[in-house]
């Protein structure tokens, strides 16, 4: 009587811990209620396997709009703010900070700001990123403050900083004297200029054609610590061409030994051009014997410098046959190659020779140019090879070029030369508007082309109505009706008219 009566605990069958989807060894999918002790009292479930939990995506709370935005987006007070927080601000924050700054006015407050903390000093990182951002809003004044600042507190800057520092002067501001005293100035930040550097420098004053202080540069050199190398001595050799001082420039072949450097194909190429562009393409071929014994082997620039020399000289016959000799010499042409070599038979009207030259280009995978297949085609109509220009007209489409209405009225001009007897001024010019109605049904232009023609008396050969007949097939893809029509004269005329 004294103890307390223990209430028992639910027995649970097998059957209640099945898990879901599974049957009964007796094939009965019917779950029987289990024997619960005592009767009143459910009992407990218990979940064998775990029940199926919300997805992320749907258990998240839904983000309003406006809280994106302001997430994302911030103002440059919420950036300066975070100057105002007490911990340590990792290097990679404060680069975060500055990037998301807006105004560029505000670039040399906010680093005041960073620079009063005391667990922060900036970096050549931070630096380059500001200068960016002043670069990009052309506050070159403030560039010039920050690089003061820097000074001040005798900041090491890196060669690369100081690279695209002058850069930045040479082409963003364009001010190459910015760049000049900056070259100058690297000394006293505890950086000396490497030679890429010093020939950015020395590239960007040829470029922007300031002759006569290139040479002030380069004899800055050794005070600077440079090494020069055959790169600095080619954008020499290429100044005093482009100043038209040509002995100088030959002279700099001398000097390069002395210097520790050696003319390579650059140096020889640029030399060459400036003598090909001044018609002097027999001391070229010298200067190349010259590099040659010198054992530089000539590349495809050089190829190209001299056939398109020969070429300006009407010399296309040697032209074509150094074309020939470049693969001896275990030199392969590029697209410069075929373009130069194939302008210069055009101009020297060996149409026979260029459509030839057209076909290797196709079939070496090079595309001509449009120009050249208009000139070519041009060059074809005018000695009566029309065939030859309807091959090359079809090789022109197969490029992807859409032929112009130059070029269909000079086909069909010559077409109707070679059909009859020179017609008369005025019916030719009739047949040249019929040509320009192109604000006219795609389907009406060949018809009154065609009527035209055979109220004019145009006769031909099969073979030469059939080529006609294939140009117009090209012309307008599609439209037959207009060349079909055509034979009966006058009712072609009438429908076309109508």
């Amino acid at each position: 009587l004294g103890h307390s009566r223990k209430e028992p605990r639910p027995t649970i069958h097998s059957a209640a811990v099945r898990c879901p989807g599974t049957s009964p060894p007796g094939g009965d999918r019917r779950l029987s209620p289990p024997s619960l002790s005592p009767p009143a009292a459910r009992p407990r479930r218990i979940d064998l396997l775990p029940r199926p939990t919300m997805s992320r995506a749907l258990s998240r709370r839904s983000v309003p709009p406006f809280l994106k935005l302001r997430s994302t987006v911030c103002d440059d007070g919420y950036w300066m703010g975070r100057l105002d927080h007490k911990d340590w601000l990792a290097p990679n924050e404060m680069l975060k900070i500055f990037a998301n700054i807006r105004d560029p006015s505000l670039i040399t407050s906010v680093l005041k700001k960073a620079c009063s903390r005391r667990d922060y000093k900036p970096s050549e990182a931070l630096y380059s990123l500001m200068i960016d951002k002043l670069a990009c809003a052309r506050r070159f004044s403030d560039v010039e403050e920050l690089l003061g600042r820097a000074r001040t507190e005798k900041f090491r800057f890196s060669d690369e900083f100081f690279y695209r520092l002058i850069k930045m002067y040479g082409n963003v501001a364009d001010h190459p004297q910015k760049a000049i005293d900056t070259l100058y100035a690297m000394p006293k930040y505890n950086c000396w200029p490497s030679t890429k550097t010093f020939n950015y420098v020395l590239h960007m004053l040829v470029c922007k054609r300031q002759y006569e202080v290139v040479h002030e540069v380069y004899s800055s050199a050794p005070k600077l610590g440079v090494t020069l190398d055959t790169c600095c001595f080619n954008i020499l050799v290429k100044g005093l061409c482009q100043f038209g001082k040509f002995d100088e420039a030959v002279s700099l072949l001398h000097e390069m030994p002395k210097q520790g450097c050696m003319p390579n194909v650059t140096t020889y190429s640029t030399l060459m051009h400036f003598l090909c562009q001044h018609g002097q393409v027999d001391k070229a071929f010298d200067l190349c014997e010259r590099m040659q014994q010198q054992d530089i082997a000539a590349d495809t620039v050089v190829y190209n410098i001299l056939i398109s020399g020969l070429c300006r000289e009407g010399r296309v016959s040697e032209a074509f046959n150094l074309f020939k000799s470049m693969t001896s010499e275990g030199c392969f042409p590029n697209s410069g190659t075929y373009q130069v070599l194939l302008d210069g038979l055009i101009s020297s009207r060996k149409f026979e020779e260029a459509k030839n030259l057209v076909s290797i280009m196709s079939a070496e995978g090079v595309r001509p140019s449009f120009q050249s297949y208009k000139l070519l085609i041009d060059g074809l109509c005018s000695v009566d090879c029309l065939d030859d220009a309807h091959l090359v007209l079809k090789q022109m489409v197969d490029q992807g070029f859409v032929p112009r209405m130059g070029t269909w009225t000079k086909l069909l001009t010559s077409m109707c030369y070679a059909l009859v007897e020179p017609v008369e001024q005025c019916q030719l010019e009739f047949l040249l508007v019929a040509l320009q109605l192109r604000s006219c049904h795609v389907r009406s232009s060949p018809l009154i082309i065609c009527g035209v023609s055979c109220c004019l008396g145009f006769q031909a050969n099969n073979a030469k109505k059939q080529a006609m007949r294939s140009l117009f097939v090209i012309l307008h893809p599609g439209s037959i009706t207009g060349w079909d029509l055509s034979a009966s004269g006058k009712e072609s005329c009438e429908e076309a008219a109508a």
